[in-house]
């Protein structure tokens, strides 16, 4: 069936009342209006009960049942607002009046038998423990067994196996959340229960699960919430209201109240063979259509449409009808919800004869009255209004300029926000006194008094309407009076000093101008009382206050302190008040009198100073702090400029090198953790240099640390640095290498020899971004991308329990193993040019020849230092040659251990031509362009045509 309220909106607004969100206002698509027509009862009912039934399959974490009272109000409140509307049928009202009330009785009990228990299941010891209210849902005595095979025994038997299966192989086995609806057999009783339980899994430090935490609700008593939901259907089925339905395409009535059949004189059976063109005399099917469309399209939710409707005998009668669409699976279905309008125009007509009588009430009482039409901006004034000024209508005119145009400057400008604020709704009424320019020139003081009258569903003012009453008069003798006092008050303001008399026995105050101003009002605006005086104190200051007023009264002690105020917008002001006790023949106190002086500009002042005295302080400290990273950096940057970086690039062209550059290259667009693994000397630095330069990172720094350099103690501070007293001798604070190394990257070399306490820390590090410095409580965030790297094999290590498995998989996101040298032989020649050349122009040495025999011992020898051992050889043969020749000599303990390799070149100048024909022949002697030999060479290509000529290559 369908309904005129959209499901989707009153489901939002029962959503909205279990969340304890709900306005109090009713929804903008219910078009509850002042004196509007009957809310559709029964289509309100359908509605909620598919609400219900939709919110317990969508959101079974609410308990229905718990809550019935929030799942009921928004039903409450609409049928309320419905019965309102109905004033003609009291007796209907009252049935559904008591209904509602048997209804809310029922389901209020229902909430007090809906009960929760809570539990907790430790999963080392497999027992469970269990509130006072679950052990009487499970019917399970004090004292008695609690472990896992007993809270199994509860469940009832047919679902005791799958139960116990899934809590076996899914809860306890792969940690998982508990969530299910099952039966028990209480043990208490034999009674069969429904129950609901939930739990989550409580991790410990580790990460393992701990303790399963979670409720088990009673939810057998749901089904007979529905049943009751569904008698609420059945009542509002009868409702008196005229409403209907009808179908989107055909127009046929699928739907209508007992209240539609008896107004308009028709059967159910009759209405439903009709259309709503059959009761609305005038309207064709086109125009019909026409009138629809906004509502098919989308662009109004709702129709207002006012018409007459024609009953069975003929006779008509005035109606408005509200029209919304609702979409369904089963077709598209307009509701229609009517109201009678005909005692509406009989109250019309009262009040236009009432008007009447009105007016000449105010002609009498010598007051101006005006009509305000704020869609239209159009204002009408009575002929006492328009008279007190001495103009006629015609020259005034009816614009809402013609009000604004007469108030005095000064006093439009006090009274737009009043007028703004009435007309917003903040308001119940609108006063002001002001003065409007008469004809004359002069100006007339107005006791000016209004109210909006009407405003739309929305809050929208539409009509407002008030009266005017010449103060003149009064205005002038209060003008007299205050002439004698204005040199007082003129320097109570220069002063900020205000002044006050407070009688207590006659229980009045009475303040300055002055004293008002101080305390946020205008002159006169609140009547001055010493409660609201002690309202207005700060309430931290207002005991001490209170108290020497009492010393004041009681003990004679002089008045004078200094405290807070609270002004009514919300500002602060500081005063300083002083006053003096008269007494009167018997003694006791009659009246005291005192002044306030504004200190705040005073106190504002001092504040300032204070301010910017912690300012400094802050940013001398902050400059000392940047000052103490800078210092640490550089030093750090000294450190690892001192570092010998013989070559920029990594030197080889051998299958396994360029394995793993091209890994390198892979992983250095990315901020993963890389693991850089190979024997002593392969070079794992210089990757993680190559890996850095080739990332986004590589502005910021990259730095270094040899986990194995330092004993533990040491090790952390060098890692996290260290407060100033963490340890004797620290006399400042110390920058770690991970704080250093924020927005760059930190090589952790010789990862593998970290101590074990010190891997806790680090992975901590790598999960959250964040640690302590040593002696420290603040946490500092750092953005660093690691790179390990190791020769020693970790995985080993892990069995042996030397090191973290759980820092190995953070560190293992992307391995890359480096070659031994020797696997890379043909790599050899290309590595001892590069280091002849480098390692000869810093000891201003020139070398133009390796011997022939010094390559064949080089090449057959299997490297177990790897490149490092090989530079170290090679720069000891050049601190021992004179000329140009370089003759490289293994060490006799060495060279006993060399296998026959293949020879290198016998001159430089061999090894150069051999390694420029191979990188010809690999690019098939294409010289320019990219992947060209003069890009592979690092040459410019007339450069390498210069070479190619004079080792005689040439292109076969």
């Amino acid at each position: 069936m369908s309904v005129p309220c959209p499901e989707e909106a009153y489901l939002r607004l029962l959503e909205s009342h279990l969340d304890g969100a709900a306005e109090s206002q009713q929804p903008a698509w219910l078009d509850r209006r002042d004196g509007g027509g009957p809310v559709p009862i029964d289509e309100l009912a359908d509605l909620h009960a598919a609400a219900m039934k939709r919110m317990a399959a969508e959101r079974p974490e609410l308990d229905l049942v718990a809550n019935s009272s929030a799942c009921l109000a928004p039903l409450i409140e609409m049928l309320r607002a419905s019965s309102d509307a109905l004033q003609s049928e009291r007796e209907a009202r009252t049935r559904i009046r008591e209904a509602l009330r048997e209804s809310e009785r029922l389901l209020l009990e229902s909430q007090r038998i809906a009960r929760v228990g809570s539990y907790v299941f430790d999963a080392g010891l497999g027992t469970w423990t269990s509130t006072t209210t679950l052990d009487e849902i499970l019917g399970v005595a004090v004292g008695s067994e609690r472990t896992l095979q007993s809270w199994i025994e509860l469940v009832h038997p047919d679902e005791r196996q799958e139960l116990a299966a899934h809590w076996a192989e899914e809860v306890l086995a792969q940690h998982r959340a508990f969530d299910r609806t099952y039966r028990i057999l209480r043990r208490t009783d034999g009674v069969i229960r429904s129950v609901h339980g939930r739990g989550e899994w409580e991790l410990d430090a580790g990460g393992q699960p701990k303790r399963l935490l979670g409720t088990i609700q009673d939810v057998t008593d749901r089904m007979q919430v529905e049943e009751r939901a569904a008698g609420f259907s059945n009542l509002l089925r009868d409702s008196l209201n005229e409403i209907y339905f009808f179908d989107a395409e055909t127009y046929r009535f699928a739907e209508v109240s007992r209240g539609a059949c008896e107004n308009l004189g028709y059967s159910m059976d009759e209405l439903r063979a009709m259309t709503p063109l059959d009761i609305k005399p005038g309207f064709s099917a086109a125009e019909f259509t026409q009138r629809l469309e906004p509502l098919r399209t989308g662009v109004e939710r709702r129709l207002l449409i006012a018409t007459e409707h024609r009953r069975k005998d003929g006779s008509l009668y005035p109606v408005e009808v509200h029209l919304q669409l609702n979409k369904g699976v089963a077709g598209d279905m307009f509701a229609a919800i009517i109201v009678d309008l005909t005692e509406r125009e009989m109250v019309e007509r009262a009040l236009v004869a009432s008007e009447k009588r009105m007016e000449w009430a105010l002609h009498g009482a010598d007051l101006g009255t005006w009509d305000w039409n704020l869609l239209t901006g159009e204002v009408a004034y009575n002929e006492r209004w328009v008279g007190m000024l001495g103009y006629t209508h015609a020259e005034l005119g009816s614009g809402l300029d013609t009000w604004q145009r007469l108030v005095h400057p000064e006093d439009l400008a006090r009274i737009q926000p009043m007028l703004d604020a009435h007309l917003a709704g903040l308001t119940d009424a609108y006063e002001s006194e002001h003065r409007l320019q008469h004809k004359s020139g002069g100006w007339v003081w107005v006791l000016d008094r209004g109210r909006v009258i009407e405003r739309d569903p929305e809050g929208r003012p539409l009509r407002a309407c008030g009266t005017h009453l010449d103060i003149t008069q009064r205005k002038e003798a209060e003008l007299a009076s205050s002439l004698s006092s204005a040199a007082l008050a003129a320097a109570q303001k220069i002063a900020h000093l205000g002044s006050w008399a407070w009688d207590i026995k006659a229980g009045t105050e009475s303040w300055s101008a002055e004293q008002f101003r101080i305390f946020g009002h205008e002159p006169d605006a609140i009547e001055p009382t010493y409660e609201r005086f002690i309202e207005a104190v700060h309430p931290t200051d207002r005991e001490r206050v209170t108290e020497a007023v009492r010393a004041t009264l009681e003990e004679d002690h002089p008045y004078d302190l200094s405290f807070r105020i609270l002004r009514p917008d919300g500002s602060q002001r500081a005063v300083h008040a002083k006053g003096d006790l008269e007494r009167d023949a018997d003694g006791a106190p009659m009246r005291m009198l005192g002044t306030v002086l504004d200190i705040t500009a005073r106190e504002e002042a001092q504040e300032e100073r204070e301010r910017a005295q912690r300012a400094v302080q802050e940013a001398y400290a902050e400059v000392r702090a940047l000052k103490d990273r800078l210092q640490a950096e550089n030093i750090l940057l000294r450190r690892e400029v001192q570092v010998e970086n013989l070559h920029s690039e990594i030197v080889g062209d051998s299958p396994a090198l360029r394995e793993a550059l091209r890994s390198a290259e892979e992983v250095a667009a990315t901020d993963v953790a890389v693991l850089l693994l190979g024997e002593t000397g392969t070079g794992k630095e210089l990757f993680a240099r190559a890996i850095h330069r080739m990332s986004s990172r590589s502005a910021g720094p990259l730095i270094s640390v040899n986990c194995a350099a330092l004993p533990e103690a040491l090790m952390e501070r060098e890692l996290f640095g260290s407060e100033a007293g963490a340890f004797t001798g620290a006399l400042e604070r110390t920058i770690g290498r991970f704080e250093a190394a924020d927005g760059g990257t930190l090589l952790l070399d010789e990862v593998g020899e970290l101590a074990p306490q010190l891997q806790a820390k680090l992975l901590r590090v790598l999960e959250n971004g964040d640690f302590e410095r040593l002696g420290g409580t603040e946490t500092v965030q750092a953005d660093v991308r690691v790179i390990a790297a190791t020769n020693a094999d970790l995985d080993q290590r892990v069995q042996d329990g030397g090191f973290r498995a759980d820092l190995l998989y953070r560190l293992d996101v992307f391995p890359i193993t480096l070659p031994p040298l020797r696997d890379r032989d043909g790599d050899i020649p290309r590595l001892v040019e590069a280091f002849a050349l480098a390692l000869a122009e810093k000891m201003g040495k020139r070398i133009d020849e390796i011997t022939n025999e010094s390559m064949h011992q080089l090449a057959a020898y299997d490297w177990p230092g790897n490149v490092r051992e090989l530079r170290n050889v090679v720069e000891r043969a050049l601190i021992r040659t004179s000329g140009s020749i370089l003759d490289i000599q293994l060490p006799a303990g060495l060279g006993a251990t060399t296998t026959p390799r293949a020879t290198g070149s016998q001159a430089m100048a061999d090894v150069e031509r051999g390694h420029m024909l191979q990188v010809l022949e690999s690019v098939g002697w294409r010289i320019r362009g990219a992947g060209g030999a003069a890009e592979r060479l690092a040459l410019k290509p007339s450069t390498l045509e210069s070479r190619m000529r004079k080792h005689g290559l040439r292109r076969p």
